[in-house]
């Protein structure tokens, strides 16, 4: 995400990201081309890391920790939910100002709602497979998408753990497995043009719980921080466009 990205975002809804969520280890099994994560913590009594349980034949692990040159694979194979509700918190900081921005993220298949509060009141979008509708009051003008270019966290401006997946593996920074008050948790930190980002990710889940964007000087960018998901249908009247019309 480029300073340019982050300054329209901000001006047009606000946006983007904040603080951490935290601590622990966890048992957990994930396959990409191959390659096995069984994720330490917490281990049965008496076992010690990297060695096989053997009361349990068949179930046995043996841990592989999480870490910066392994981590994309991880990421590779999380998978997020097709359908659930989330309220996000975000801040815009610039100096000693911010602007916060409340996202309601509503997702149902291939149809995506994300709403925008912020002190100006409020901006709707509904992302389909081939349109965009974007609307403030009773106005809906829409404009049409390639496949391509169907991104909806790229299109409501939130950041993505998906960057980090992708991006040139000397930019990961760092990586560790996280277990926390139940949840299951990956924190990575990567440098992305002139920031330096970490992301929490709840594997439970595969959606992003928070993320930092810190400038080199140490002071903070856009921060992030979701609350948790209802996940399962959201019910059809969320995307029903202000003329009673449902997106399509």
């Amino acid at each position: 995400m480029n300073r340019k990205r982050l300054t329209v975002l901000s001006v047009a809804a606000a946006i983007v990201l904040a603080a951490g969520l935290a601590v622990g280890v966890w048992i957990s099994y994930f396959t990409d081309r191959g390659t096995d994560f069984i994720l330490p913590s917490p281990l049965p009594p008496g076992l010690q890391p990297h060695e096989t349980d053997p009361s349990s034949p068949g179930e046995g692990f043996i841990p592989v920790a999480v870490a910066r040159e392994n981590v994309q694979k991880l990421l590779a194979a999380i998978k997020r939910p097709e359908e659930y509700t989330q309220t996000i918190n975000c801040i815009t900081y610039w100096g000693d100002r911010r602007h916060e921005t409340v996202y309601r993220w509503v997702k149902r298949g291939t149809m995506t709602r994300v709403e925008a509060t912020d002190e100006g009141g409020t901006q709707n979008r509904i992302i389909t497979p081939d349109k965009v509708y974007e609307w403030s009051g009773n106005t809906v003008p829409y404009y049409t998408l390639t496949p391509e270019e169907n991104d909806a966290e790229s299109l409501s401006g939130l950041p993505t753990w998906e960057d980090a997946s992708s991006m040139p593996p000397k930019d990961i920074l760092y990586a560790e497995s996280y277990y926390q008050s139940g949840d299951r948790l990956l924190r990575v930190r990567t440098r992305e043009a002139v920031y330096v980002v970490d992301y929490v990710i709840s594997l439970d889940t595969g959606l992003l719980v928070s993320a930092v964007y810190t400038e080199a000087n140490g002071d903070p960018a856009f921060s992030f921080t979701a609350e948790p998901p209802v996940l399962g249908d959201p019910g059809e009247g969320r995307f029903i466009l202000p003329d009673g019309t449902n997106a399509e």
